[in-house]
């Protein structure tokens, strides 16, 4: 898909090019015509991923793990973190990737993810359907929250960077189960293409000039 002239991958290729926190760029994919994308943007680490890890119910953990083995294998070196940026968040910026890996190296972190804060809070305006089927407030409190200024701050969870040790990949099972860390980034680099209202809206702030 094309935003203002580039595929998708263009964008999550020239943030981790401008980085300075990077020392390799790879891409790993099922697709001969994204692997051929990012070649021509300069890639020289394509790597074909299996049809097992190119599903729609594929862990993108046992993704990371593929390419960091194959990426090994290849350039006969160890590494120390991997850095994904998702495609669907073309709006991140470089700065976003250093603040990101900043706090897993000096933190000693084993993952660190973007996240933005959140428009919908748990604790005050999202429920679920319990097993008598009955809904209710996901957190409930002791006291009634009556408006969402009283609720505990939250924060959703952004794919424009994630930073994980390799280490972690090989102790956990899934990145929730590791030491997490944060790092808060504006809600407009932050959004996430899941739909075609998400496209339009960030071909909306692109088209005109609301962000960088």
């Amino acid at each position: 898909r094309h935003l203002a002239g580039h595929p998708l991958i263009y964008y999550a290729i020239r943030s981790a090019e401008e980085s300075t926190s990077l020392d390799d760029i790879a891409v790993s994919s099922d697709s001969s015509e994204i692997l051929d994308t990012a070649m021509k943007y300069g890639v020289s680490n394509i790597f074909q991923r299996s049809e097992s890890l190119s599903n729609d119910t594929a862990s993108k953990w046992l993704v990371w793990r593929d390419l960091v083995e194959q990426y090994e294998a290849t350039v006969e070196m160890t590494v120390d973190y991997i850095v994904d940026l998702d495609v669907t968040a073309p709006l991140r910026r470089p700065y976003h990737i250093d603040a990101c890996v900043d706090e897993a190296t000096s933190n000693q972190r084993e993952v660190v993810i973007t996240c933005y804060a959140s428009d919908r809070n748990p604790y005050f305006n999202m429920m679920e359907k319990d097993t008598d089927g009955r809904w209710k407030i996901v957190v409930s409190s002791p006291k009634s929250i009556v408006n969402r200024q009283k609720a505990p701050t939250v924060y959703s969870l952004s794919s424009a960077v994630y930073v994980v040790s390799r280490s972690a990949l090989y102790l956990h099972s899934h990145w929730s189960n590791a030491d997490c860390s944060l790092v808060q980034i504006d809600r407009e680099y932050a959004t996430d293409i899941d739909s075609e209202y998400d496209f339009r809206f960030i071909e909306f702030l692109v088209e005109k000039n609301l962000v960088e």
